[in-house]
């Protein structure tokens, strides 16, 4: 773990926006990972029958109809085909039905737009305007982020993601006017206390990596609402 964090700030040092956008991309699609996984457990979708008890009908059938010589094969050949066709259930069960494009996508924006403005915005402006690290200028760091910051970061979010699904801008903008005060209310009841840790504790370099690990949960949530829009 250790050498895993080296090698991650050596990283940040020589390549940082390559870098950040790398690792919130990859965090970015575990959040949509996430949503899509909390979407199919709420959904309740009628189970389908399996097929072993059928298997297992057809297996007694030739037991019965099969010689005395030939029933150690036809039991073993039987119980076979039960374990296959029970296996085969358990995998497809497990196995969730994802939407690949939409995890591609989510991956996209979180490389390609929000890294570099996180990078932009918490190693490069906020130091800028707010170089102190007492208790006064966090207050006004968590001000900042919570009423510019992310207002503009769900804008984006919403607009970006309404041309990806093939709407005009007409279409987008009225989508963000839609989401954006609602994401905003909720927003404001978990980001505030998250960033006055950010800024307390963590490191400049490493703040939208914190962000993006606590974003794979507020990307679920965003999914989430997009999606049910």
């Amino acid at each position: 773990m250790q050498r895993a964090l080296t090698s991650y700030n050596r990283l940040l040092e020589t390549r940082p926006i390559l870098t950040k956008m790398v690792t919130t991309g990859a965090l970015f699609g575990v959040g949509d990972l996430l949503s899509q996984q909390i979407e199919k457990s709420s959904a309740k979708a009628p189970q389908k029958p399996t097929p072993s008890g059928s298997a297992t009908s057809n297996a007694r059938q030739a037991i019965s109809q099969g010689s005395t010589a030939g029933r150690e094969l036809t039991v073993a050949k039987s119980a076979a085909v039960v374990k296959i066709v029970s296996l085969k259930q358990k995998a497809i069960a497990l196995l969730p039905n994802l939407d690949l494009l939409r995890i591609k996508r989510m991956m996209l924006y979180g490389s390609m737009v929000y890294a570099p403005y996180g990078h932009a915005v918490y190693s490069k402006i906020l130091p800028y305007l707010v170089p102190n690290s007492c208790f006064r200028s966090i207050l006004l760091k968590v001000g900042l982020d919570t009423m510019f910051v992310t207002a503009a970061s769900l804008a984006m979010f919403f607009y970006v993601f309404s041309r990806f699904e093939g709407k005009d801008h007409n279409d987008s903008f009225k989508k963000v006017q839609l989401m954006l005060i609602p994401s905003m209310i909720a927003s404001a009841k978990i980001w505030p206390s998250l960033q006055m840790i950010n800024f307390k504790f963590v490191p400049i370099s490493m703040q939208v990596l914190f962000i993006s690990f606590v974003n794979i949960f507020w990307v679920a949530y965003l999914s989430y609402i997009n999606s049910k829009q």
